[in-house]
């Protein structure tokens, strides 16, 4: 079931759905899911770029149309010729957000020598760092996602086409390490990677919202010792993996 698409009305306040960062600069240490907001290079890119910036300051329920051609410095009725639905706008920029900041993070995790490293490095330059030192996080902006998923099938299907790329971007990581053999063969790589994206997700949202028991390091140890117990363990007789109880994840088809 399908819902139809939200018209712009440039009249009228309107909750934006969900968005990305959509301009993201090379990943820095200090504030790596930051999306510096760099010059636009067509109208449409400054939509963009102004929806993500609006979004990140004042949140879905609070952004209007209206604050996004002010931010763009055009009309509303300009920003209408580019996206006749928000459902473009969300979709364009957060495609156009993960795409820049996933390549240019794992172009520098990849520099690393071992698969361990690299895999530790992607999850490190994803991890959220204070929203008053990140203004345009992306981690402010998946809260949204998450939160109006539930309800809006087209949101939804969106968000896990998004989350399947970091998922297979695990997963690939982790098959290149077993081809090297630095990780045990009798892993199942999409399986961890499953179970390794909700754990980032989990202690990220923690990390975000400042919560007291989640810090950046902490986040990172939990990852790293997990990474150490299931991909560097020997394989069990009964097959499987180790350290998390459950079944097997079979993600055969994006959004499915």
């Amino acid at each position: 079931m399908s819902v139809p698409c939200s018209r712009i009305d440039p009249a009228v306040g309107v909750i934006m759905p969900r968005m990305a960062c959509a301009v993201v600069d090379f990943p820095q240490p200090d504030s790596p899911t930051n999306a510096s907001i760099s010059p636009c290079r067509s109208g449409r890119e400054c939509i963009l770029n102004a929806a993500v910036s609006a979004i990140c300051e004042r949140g879905l329920s609070g952004t209007r149309v209206a604050d996004i051609a002010q931010r763009a410095e055009m009309s509303p009725g300009h920003v209408m010729y580019y996206f006749d639905t928000l459902e473009q706008i969300l979709i364009q920029a957060l495609r156009m957000a993960n795409e820049r900041f996933l390549d240019d993070a794992v172009r520098e995790a990849r520099r690393l020598p071992q698969a361990r490293q690299q895999l530790v490095r992607l999850i490190e330059l994803g991890m959220p760092s204070d929203p008053s030192e990140e203004p345009h996080s992306q981690w402010l902006l998946w809260l949204d996602v998450w939160a109006r998923s539930p309800r809006n099938p087209v949101v939804d299907a969106d968000r896990r086409q998004l989350e399947k790329v970091w998922i297979d971007t695990y997963a690939g990581l982790v098959e290149v390490g077993q081809k090297t053999g630095e990780f045990s063969p009798a892993v199942d790589p999409q399986d961890f990677a499953v179970r390794l994206a909700a754990l980032v997700d989990g202690l990220g949202k923690s990390v975000v919202l400042r919560d007291d028991w989640m810090t950046r390091g902490r986040m990172l140890d939990i990852c790293t010792r997990m990474i150490a117990q299931e991909l560097d363990a020997p394989p069990a007789e009964s097959g499987g993996h180790r350290g998390f109880k459950g079944d097997r994840v079979n993600l055969r088809t994006k959004g499915s």
